[in-house]
């Protein structure tokens, strides 16, 4: 089954992101952390299973979803990023889009949702 990392330090970001993968992709594994480093973490190390994909906030404390992103891709060079924000700056846009990753507008709706997770090589 797909594993998918949501990090958001927002619970009910996670708790929102979690309900609508469950209720579409029955059985999925879904590990959620609530910092960079916390998803770094379980992204790395002898015992980590590897992801199929990444959904990540924007604005978190300590380190923002690009650099996340970033050490992800970096670690993970087939990991699918999506980058998730209500921040909608054509700034932002350009970077994200740079870096090729998705991007799935907040508030979260099914729709931006599932067509990423629809690109998981199930």
């Amino acid at each position: 089954m797909p594993r998918v990392l949501v990090v958001d330090d927002s619970g009910y970001a996670r708790a929102q992101i979690r309900g609508a993968i469950n209720r579409r992709f029955e059985g999925w594994d879904i590990v959620e952390c609530a910092s960079g480093p916390e998803a770094l973490a379980a992204s790395s190390g002898d015992d980590a299973k590897p992801f199929d994909a990444a959904i990540i906030d924007y604005h978190m404390p300590a380190m923002n979803g690009l650099v996340v992103a970033a050490a992800l891709q970096k670690s993970c060079p087939d990991l699918l990023v999506a980058l998730c924000t209500a921040n909608v700056q054509q700034k932002l846009a350009e970077k994200v889009e740079a870096m090729g990753l998705e991007f799935i507008p907040k508030p979260v709706d099914d729709e931006h949702l599932f067509t990423f997770l629809n690109l998981v090589d199930v």
